[in-house]
């Protein structure tokens, strides 16, 4: 077959597709749906990489855990007190702050209290994402279940106090 001819055909099929409107409907709706959902969601993209800020004074099997996961970028904070104002400091997806004798305490199934700053700057999805990669993580680090009670703080624009 010629180019001539596949030409000839492609021209006649793209003007019937400009007079008839429902078939130029039908093509351009899944292009306006994805630009649609591109504009409501622009974090999604981005899902591949999150910064958490850690305050882990004993090295704990939990951070190192953290590490070692690819899409995670961790930033040590100085003190407990630090952690809150670093992840709006840096924009990043949380914080955590890990007690002391943490591995000790969840060897010895004491359930001890991890306190996981969530930034609520950042959108839904990847709010979500973070909740449940901590509690990914701190399920994989003994079988028995409970391994820690986790307290989840949301950093709020509006106050400076946190919730639980």
């Amino acid at each position: 077959m010629s180019w001539r001819v596949v030409a000839a055909i492609a021209q006649k099929d793209l003007i019937d597709a400009i007079r008839n409107r429902y078939l130029l409907v039908a093509l351009l709706t899944p292009l306006s749906v994805a630009l649609l959902l591109r504009l409501m969601l622009p974090g999604a993209s981005s899902l591949n990489n999150f910064t958490v800020v850690v305050h882990d004074p004993e090295r704990s099997a939990l951070v190192s855990q953290l590490r070692a996961v690819p899409q995670l970028k961790l930033v040590d904070a100085g003190s407990a007190a630090t952690a809150r104002d670093e992840v709006e400091k840096i924009k990043a997806a949380g914080a955590l702050v890990v007690p002391p004798n943490f591995d000790a305490d969840v060897a010895a199934g004491k359930q001890p209290l991890l306190t996981v700053y969530v930034n609520n700057r950042k959108n839904n999805i990847e709010q979500a994402s973070f909740r449940v990669l901590v509690q990914r993580q701190v399920e994989s680090l003994d079988q028995r279940a409970p391994q820690a009670e986790l307290k989840w703080i949301d950093i709020r624009e509006d106050t400076g106090s946190p919730t639980t």
